[in-house]
């Protein structure tokens, strides 16, 4: 992930959060979700795209948030990581950023929240926790080898 590229913000309990414009593939309004029966395993279901299964990972649960039901005026942020395509919900979206080298970042370990927040960025007064899409889903959670490779495709 390059320090320097733009992101598109989101809100989630009132906390500014910013992933990687180039990893965005689009944003829709939050559809139903199919619930996934492991709890642990960082995911809060699959959604059904055009015929694509998409694993919606719990960023709440990443972020050590209570979880809620999903609201009709919630956002779902479809991105790719390296290896498969996300979705995330969200509750709302933002704008888009440059956390340009002027603006000042922060990459103290203590920050970092549960291991996806890569960086603190700060623009004038707000403060945006910059993503990783590739440390949303926890590798290895997932248990039935069904699963896996229904998301690994």
């Amino acid at each position: 992930m390059d320090d320097n590229q733009k992101h598109l913000t989101f809100f989630i309990e009132r906390e500014l959060y910013g992933i990687p414009l180039d990893s965005v593939e689009k944003v829709i309004r939050a559809v139903k979700v199919v619930h996934y029966g492991e709890k642990d395993s960082g995911l809060q279901g699959f959604i059904n795209m055009a015929g694509q299964i998409i694993p919606v990972v719990d960023l709440r649960k990443r972020l050590g948030l209570a979880r809620k039901k999903i609201d009709i005026n919630d956002r779902m942020i479809i991105a790719k990581t390296s290896s498969r395509q996300i979705a995330i919900v969200v509750d709302k979206t933002g704008e888009i950023i440059d956390p340009c080298p002027g603006q000042k970042a922060l990459n103290r370990n203590l920050l970092l929240e549960k291991g996806c927040i890569k960086r603190i960025a700060t623009i004038g007064t707000t403060t945006i926790k910059l993503c990783d899409p590739d440390r949303f889903l926890l590798p290895g959670k997932i248990k039935s080898p069904g699963i896996q490779n229904m998301i690994n495709t």
